[in-house]
């Protein structure tokens, strides 16, 4: 028998190798120079986020959010069974 090994272990370990695949890649005469005056995408999207409010979005958004959000929790509840 092959040996096998559990969706959720397996789910794991790819979600961090493609983790692994994001991170900056510097040359090592960069990786002391000083932070770019750029701001990460990260803070970018958070400040993005935070600035964001419910009156700012269309119909046809809020219509999209509602429908991804009712596929991912019935996609949970199918993974679940």
């Amino acid at each position: 028998m092959a040996h096998s090994i559990p969706r959720r272990r397996a789910i794991a370990g790819m979600a961090a190798f493609g983790l692994w695949g994001l991170a900056p890649r510097l040359p090592a005469a960069e990786a002391g120079a000083s932070k770019s005056s750029a701001d990460p995408l990260a803070d970018r999207l958070a400040a993005y986020a935070d600035g964001l409010r419910y009156d700012d979005l269309d119909a046809a958004t809020i219509e999209r959010v509602k429908s991804h959000f009712i596929d991912t929790i019935g996609c949970g509840i199918a993974a679940t069974v």
